[in-house]
């Protein structure tokens, strides 16, 4: 349990940071500026997760069945991150040349690549060992740096330029940071390891789904952002965003528990085991999204008007229709994590994309009742998501 608190206390840190982050630039941007920011924000961590989540994720699962060969995983892994680096670094300047951004706004915003890539392989490889004060540490200091700079904006001249560069010095930092948290000599002597061509494009290929699976966990999230951008403006996105983050802050205790906590101790347990424990802790989660709902709904209000400048007092609204969604979020993250096998995580990818794909027909739709119907078609998209992942679950547990 101590454990489990450490790593509590650092996600709380973590997330907290990037809040910090988003309050500061909500008041030392323009409304405009800052959902200009809050767009392209979401765009490069749609991309940036792709790098390393699945890399990560698929070493996770393979050092912890198969202990003995982790360091041909862990060299594999090593190869396949700076492939995924190249992939993410190109689709981010392609993405963001065509939202208006100069190229060194592109540059600046891109470089995060490279430290949120390392960080999740660092975090799985002190996964399998059990090192969860690394596992506290990567996950921290990326948030921390980038408040940390942006802090420098009080004696700069406030705009999204000189913002995007602080965060590349940030981004630049904790990249050197994570490389220290790894093993250098060994990861050097294992990045040369050789492997057979058929054993590396087979984790390569497997590591996609995973990478899939991360990815559009996020895009659930930041898509919805950048359709607000595209439907309602740019100040639409400035408010759905600010209502957005403090959402996802709720999300830190089952992400932590269930995804990084227990998800190494369920790789290990049989499927009779794994199916009772999901299913309570999947109840339990459930539960304890219903009261962070109820929280939120009697606090936004006086929230909203304590953190955020007067002009985005219309986020109260949204974030209370947000809300809802967090009985189901808790759920899903519960009994998701119980389906991050090898025969489960290729549906489990495909009813994450349906839901987002149903997520953006009902904002298309209902785009005529305004900035509400972003809040609505998430809350719609993530009881979709919840009945999906069940009858994903209860097939795969049946077969067993």
């Amino acid at each position: 349990m101590l454990k489990l608190f450490k790593l509590i206390c650092s996600g709380v840190g973590a997330a907290g940071a990037t809040f910090l982050l988003q309050i500061l630039l909500s008041h030392k941007l323009s409304l405009n500026d800052y959902g200009i920011y809050a767009t392209a924000n979401s765009s490069i961590s749609m991309i940036g997760p792709f790098a390393g989540m699945g890399i990560g994720g698929l070493f996770l699962r393979k050092a912890c069945i198969d202990h003995t060969h982790s360091q041909e995983y862990f060299s594999i892994a090593l190869k396949c991150i700076l492939i995924n680096i190249l992939i993410a670094f190109t689709a981010s300047q392609f993405i963001f040349y065509n939202t208006g951004l100069n190229i060194l706004q592109a540059l600046c915003l891109s470089s995060y690549c490279l430290p949120i890539a390392f960080q999740y392989l660092v975090i799985s490889q002190a996964q399998s060992l059990e090192n969860f004060t690394t596992v506290s540490i990567a996950q921290i200091i990326n948030p921390l740096l980038r408040v940390f700079v942006v802090l420098f904006l009080v004696v700069l001249i406030p705009s999204l330029t000189n913002t995007v560069i602080l965060l590349c010095v940030a981004n630049s930092v904790s990249f050197i940071i994570m490389l220290r948290l790894i093993d250098k000599k060994l990861s050097f002597r294992l990045i040369f390891l050789k492997q057979s061509k058929e054993f590396f494009f087979r984790f390569l290929k497997e590591s996609f789904f995973y990478s899939f699976n991360g990815t559009i966990n996020v895009i659930q999230i930041q898509f919805s952002i950048i359709m607000a951008m595209c439907l309602f403006g740019s100040n639409s996105a400035g408010l759905y965003s600010s209502a957005i983050i403090l959402l996802t802050a709720c999300y830190i205790l089952p992400n932590i528990t269930f995804g990084t906590y227990l998800l190494p101790k369920y790789h290990k347990l049989d499927n009779a085991v794994l199916k009772t424990i999901s299913l309570k802790h999947g109840g339990l989660a459930f539960l304890g999204g219903i009261v962070f709902f109820i929280a939120i709904s009697v606090l936004s209000g006086d929230v909203i008007k304590l953190i955020y400048p007067d002009s985005f007092k219309n986020s109260t609204q949204l974030l209370n229709i947000l809300a809802i969604s967090l009985p189901f979020r808790f759920y899903s993250t519960a009994i998701g994590a119980a389906l991050l096998n090898e025969r489960c995580i290729k549906y489990k990818v495909s009813a994450s994309s349906i839901s987002v794909v149903f997520q953006a027909m009902l904002m298309f739709f209902l785009q005529k009742i305004g900035e509400t119907s972003i809040s609505i078609s998430f809350v719609i998209s993530e009881v979709l998501t919840a009945i999906l992942y069940t009858l994903i679950f209860l097939r795969y547990f049946k077969n067993k």
